[in-house]
């Protein structure tokens, strides 16, 4: 009763001290991660003002999933991201210029009141218009689009053709705005008299010198010494190029490839053992047929068209030609071991077939067009009578094909081998992947038969465990929950088994960690981690080939990643040395001779020529800008040096200037200029529109965190 009592007595300060608790636990979380309060909204990207709203995205995402079926998502979310910002930067830009595209401009370059429609627009209209026996105009398809039923077009496809026909007035007239604005750009220069020779001068003297060098690269490093402030004073040369756009995390990771163990090779090799011993005693691929993990071709196949098959491994085509020299029947055999990958061989049967035919190959749009053709080729019309028939769509006369790569098909085969020599076939191909395909055909001539033989190919692939996949993933799991500290997680991997990747800068607009597939959630920790933190174990989600933890090594909030971050002083760290060195050397020569014969012995090297000419700089020795500069500002005559060059310290003397070049032209040079300058905008485009302003990548907080 005593103890109840004094737990009643305090039971207000024990509610206090878990109201505190939970308090504290909530501001921690919030202080990791404000936005899982604030949160981004619904805007992805934001840039100068400008925003990418994710409603937006996805539309854009759905339009081009044709387009983006290949490729790797996360890129291509980051790529669309990108896109889009710089478009609405453009948008933006554009209104500020009084920039627009008129209806009657966009109608003219549609190819509706104008012979000549925009190269895109054309594209569309030379896809669609042949398919409905119209004329490829602007117009026809305008019409098409406006009068579907004249056209006994059902309404999916007529939608379908509205949609491509509004996103291709969309591009044209983004094309148009871009065209306009860079007429506009294009006009802000006008080279002057100075910059046209200067221009000419560098695209056509020739300045004829003699040089001696001395590598500065054998100086050992003990030789020299960098300090800080020889770091400050290169990074402030080139900190433009370390400037932060977005928040940015400097990690490190361990990734654990999943691959077979030992015993999964060994288990691996068992059953492919005895996968081989079952096709030996049993017909056909019995013996694997219900095994899903032998992957299997079979079909009829000649030794000509193994020969001529471009997509097939070489190796392992040449191997299956070797192998089918010497099998008979019901052989079987191991092409192939490399790894963990087996490739198998059994020959069904062996027969004799005609597997090259010389053909005359009209393909039409449809059958009606096949029909007409086909009737006209009969009738005694000539191949050469189609090349432009409205609905013919392409042809071939005397193209040998092979029937065993099955370009039409195994029915169309069959035909070809039976169809009378000399006379037109009509045919249509309803196995075609992207629809019938109409054909009319004539066999010109028909190799000698050949052996045919009817084969298995069976590939199989040893693949982790469950066991493999569960000890690798306990064993990191044991590993990273051991060493929580970013210090700890580097110094203790070696001798752990495992090998750190250091210094692997993220931002939000990272796609992925370093080059590893499938990592935005391992990018997403990140960027919400404080300093010196150790994530959890993180898995390749799409293809479960990797186990992968990540260490929060520095984080970077400012404008410029700073000088002494590993990256930066890892870049610098060469140019310092180099100019560190390479003083050593000038140090040792400077004034110590007058003239090139005397430096050259002095630096114990041979006098070289060289013709140089700064518009194509081809020397390697010479092609630094320090030394091409004191080139272009020499005198005859003049000794110049000792100077820096790219890997050695350089001496040379300018003996002449050809200036023998193409006449000089101010409008042609004034162009020139003109067009470098624009160029050179149009390349740094995005970053002159941002100003100083950052872009903020919210994508992280939208999708999956794994």
């Amino acid at each position: 009763m005593a103890t109840l009592e004094k737990i009643r007595s305090k039971s207000v300060f024990l509610f206090c001290i878990i109201i505190l608790a939970l308090l504290a636990f909530i501001m921690g979380d919030f202080l990791t991660s404000s936005r899982s309060f604030t949160g981004p909204g619904t805007t992805m990207l934001e840039g100068a003002g400008q925003k990418v709203d994710v409603q937006e995205y996805q539309n854009r995402q759905r339009q081009m999933s044709e387009q983006l079926r290949n490729q790797d998502s996360d890129e291509a979310e980051q790529a669309i991201l990108s896109s889009m910002l710089m478009e609405k930067l453009m948008d933006a830009e554009y209104k500020k210029l009084g920039i627009t595209v008129s209806d009657a401009e966009i109608n003219a370059a549609m190819g509706v009141t104008s012979d000549y429609a925009h190269p895109t627009a054309q594209q569309l209209i030379q896809g669609i218009a042949p398919q409905f026996g119209l004329l490829p105009t602007g117009q026809n398809v305008l019409s098409l689009i406006n009068n579907p039923g004249a056209y006994q077009l059902d309404n999916q496809t007529a939608a379908y053709i509205r949609q491509l026909w509004a996103q291709t007035e969309q591009s044209v007239e983004e094309e148009l705005m871009s065209v306009k604005f860079n007429n506009l750009l294009s006009g802000l220069y006008v080279a002057n008299e100075l910059d046209a020779k200067s221009l000419y001068a560098d695209a056509n003297n020739t300045y004829q010198v003699k040089y001696v060098t001395r590598d500065f690269t054998a100086v050992p490093d003990s030789e020299v010494e960098a300090t800080d402030a020889d770091y400050k004073k290169a990074y402030d040369r080139v900190k433009e190029r370390y400037t932060l756009d977005d928040k940015a995390r400097l990690v490190d990771y361990i990734q654990v490839e999943i691959v077979p163990s030992p015993e999964d090779l060994l288990a691996g090799q068992k059953e492919v053992e005895d996968a081989l011993v079952g096709l030996m005693t049993t017909e056909g691929t019995r013996a694997i047929d219900g095994n899903t993990k032998f992957v299997k071709q079979n079909g009829p196949v000649t030794i000509n068209a193994l020969k001529n098959n471009n997509q097939m491994d070489r190796v392992l085509r040449n191997k299956l030609v070797s192998a089918l020299d010497t099998l008979s029947a019901n052989e079987v055999v191991l092409v192939q071991h490399m790894g963990n990958k087996y490739d198998l061989l059994k020959v069904i049967d062996i027969t004799n077939g005609i597997d090259s035919i010389n053909l005359t190959v009209i393909s039409t749009i449809d059958q009606a067009a096949n029909d007409s053709v086909y009737k006209s080729l009969k009738a005694g019309a000539k191949f050469e009578d189609f090349a432009n028939v409205e609905g013919f769509s392409r042809g071939n006369d005397s193209i040998w094909t092979n029937l065993y790569s099955e370009p039409f098909g195994t029915i169309i085969s069959e035909a070809l081998v039976a169809a009378p020599m000399g006379e037109y076939i009509a045919y249509t191909d309803t196995t075609n992947y992207s629809g019938p395909m109409s054909y009319v055909i004539k066999v010109n001539k028909r190799n000698k038969p050949v052996k045919v033989y009817d084969i298995a190919l069976m590939e199989y692939e040893t693949e982790p465990s469950a066991t493999t996949r569960t000890d690798l993933l306990n064993a990191l799991t044991s590993y990273v929950n051991q060493n929580t500290t970013t210090a700890a997680f580097v110094e203790n991997a070696s001798e752990a088994g495992y090998e750190v990747v250091k210094d692997v800068p993220v931002t939000g607009s990272s796609a992925h960690l370093g080059t590893i597939p499938s990592s935005r959630g391992a990018v997403k920790w990140a960027m919400d981690a404080k300093k010196g933190k150790v994530s959890h174990v993180f898995k390749d989600s799409k293809n479960q080939s990797y186990y992968l933890a990540v260490a929060v090594e520095d984080v970077y909030s400012g404008d410029y990643l700073p000088y002494n971050s590993p990256i930066v002083k890892k870049e610098l760290d060469t140019k310092v040395m180099a100019e560190k060195k390479a003083a050593n050397v000038i140090s040792q020569y400077a004034d110590k001779a007058s003239d090139i014969e005397a430096y050259a012995q002095l630096m114990e090297g041979q006098t070289q020529t060289a013709n140089v000419s700064f518009g194509t700089p081809r020397n390697p020795v010479l092609n630094s800008s320090a030394v091409i500069g004191a080139i272009g500002a020499a005198e005859k005559g003049k000794v110049v040096g000792p100077l820096k060059g790219n890997t050695q310290v350089v001496v040379f003397e300018l003996e002449n200037v050809d200036e023998s070049g193409r006449p000089y032209d101010f409008n042609a040079m004034s162009a020139q200029y003109n067009r470098n300058a624009v160029q050179a905008i149009g390349r740094n485009l995005f970053e002159a529109l941002l100003g100083k302003n950052k872009v903020t990548n919210n994508s992280l907080y939208f999708g999956s965190s794994e």
